[in-house]
């Protein structure tokens, strides 16, 4: 009996301490689990271009939202009919390797060539320092007061004068905290008791009417909201440059663009840039160079433009004993000529494993043999590469495109602008210039944007223009 006891006994520990391990394990792995990505921010966040010409002349471009996890086209996101990323008083912070250095206030958004644009104030300098010291208020403008009809206040008149008869005074259109189901569309035959504010349909066409203004809209308590600051006055609002300026001051280095943010709610500020030891920035410049090398001789050999290198070894010949054979000369080798260097180098993820992005334009020297059996012109591309250094210092690449003036449509030319952390989840991403060619009416190049977020061996898209 007594055995039978202490074997229960027994049983019931083994099944209490297998209890307690399973539990122990559990929370050991639920303690040790991967860690959860950043949470995002809430609100809406929007990524724009300040573009700056030598003369003082400078523009906003709005380019991706991001909100509630999604990514939408500036463009037209909660556009009525202004986007919400160009609207009044909006303050968007310019920033250079994840350095605040200015602040633009958009004081009259407008349509040009069909895509909106933005004119307003321009403060250089850091973003604390553009408002006294403080930052900008983070709220909508507050509305303007309504004039009240029944204000018996006294009207001074001049001696001899008659009293003028009074008006109604002027209010704004009234704030509504519901959105209207659809927008008023004005048509010939309109009650003229009704002053509600109605949209006009414009006859013009876009491309034939560059520039249009728009009224500041009523303050809707529902539609989301970016940083916002104080209205401002258009005393210090630049003019705005036309896409002509823009073409010849980028084509003669009179253009400054900024990579731009806007939004209620920002993680701190940090640099993006990434700090040499000596002699490792030009260690650095070498390989990609090589790399690049490499890359574009591959990419012509794919498209057939250059002939194929056999990997494969012959096997020797038997050695002649009553002759001796001179050694044959090396067979022509194509080689790559760069100009228009342009390096750049990133700390985006704080990891001490920067990034690099190579913009060079390559010229492909072919041998002898191939340019007498071709009547293909000189091999140019322009080249983007971006790659990354593990802690050995060996790189690894993330992006390649090589292209040229005859392949653009296909394959667009890559400009990268800035890092910024578009997505606000506090590392960086890089923005790029898109260019496809260009427009055969106006000439001037089409361009578009896309955003790339860098992983541990490709680049990741977040976000492409429509094209």
């Amino acid at each position: 009996m007594h055995c039978s006891l202490y074997r229960s006994h027994s049983v019931a520990v083994i099944c209490r301490l297998t209890f307690t391990a399973l539990f122990i394990c559990a929370t050991f792995t639920s303690t040790h689990a991967a860690p959860k990505p950043r949470e995002l921010p809430k609100g809406p966040r929007a990524i724009a271009l300040v573009q700056i010409t030598k003369v003082g002349k400078a523009q906003l471009v709005p380019i991706a939202i991001f909100d509630r996890g999604k990514w939408y086209d500036a463009q037209a996101y909660q556009a009525s009919p202004v986007p919400l990323a160009a609207q009044w008083d909006t303050v968007y912070e310019a920033t250079e390797l994840g350095q605040s250095v200015g602040l633009f206030t958009i004081t009259q958004p407008q349509q040009y060539g069909g895509h909106w644009v933005a004119r307003g104030n321009w403060k250089p300098g850091a973003g604390d320092d553009s408002y006294g010291g403080k930052k900008p208020t983070l709220n909508t403008a507050p509305a303007k007061p309504k004039a009240d009809p029944e204000d018996e206040r006294p009207i001074l008149h001049k001696p001899g004068s008659k009293p003028a008869a009074q008006t109604p005074p002027i209010t704004p259109a009234p704030t509504d905290t519901k959105p209207p189901a659809k927008p008023s569309v004005a048509t010939d035959a309109s009650d003229a008791s009704d002053d509600r504010p109605v949209l006009h349909k414009n006859r013009e066409d876009a491309k034939d009417a560059p520039s249009r203004a728009y009224a500041a809209p009523d303050d809707d308590p529902d539609r989301p909201k970016l940083r916002h600051g104080k209205p401002l006055s258009k005393a210090g609002e630049s003019d705005l440059p036309t896409e002509t300026e823009l073409a010849t001051a980028a084509s003669t280095g009179g253009l400054t663009v900024y990579a731009a943010f806007s939004a209620a709610h920002n993680p701190e500020l940090r640099s993006y840039k990434f700090y040499f030891q000596p002699g490792e920035e030009e260690a650095y410049r070498k390989k990609m160079l090589a790399l690049a090398r490499t890359e574009v001789l591959n990419r012509a050999r794919t498209l057939g433009l250059l002939p194929h290198v056999s990997t494969s070894k012959s096997a020797a010949p038997a050695r002649s004993t009553s002759a001796r054979k001179l050694p044959k000369p090396p067979a022509p080798t194509d080689d790559v000529i760069f100009d228009s260097v342009n390096l750049r180098s990133f700390d985006l993820s704080y990891s001490n494993e920067p990034e690099f992005v190579l913009a060079v334009k390559a010229h492909i020297v072919r041998s002898a043999s191939v340019i007498s059996n071709s009547a293909t012109p000189a091999l140019t591309y322009d080249v983007t590469l971006a790659a990354r250094a593990d802690l050995n210092g060996d790189l690894r690449r993330l992006l390649l495109v090589a292209t040229d003036e005859r392949h653009l449509d296909e394959l667009p030319r890559l400009e990268l602008i800035d890092a910024i952390d578009a997505d606000g989840d506090g590392t960086g991403d890089l923005l790029f210039r898109e260019t496809t060619g260009s427009d055969p009416t106006s000439g001037l190049a089409n361009t578009g944007y896309v955003i790339y977020q860098t992983g541990r061996d490709q680049l990741w898209q977040l976000f492409r223009t429509a094209r």
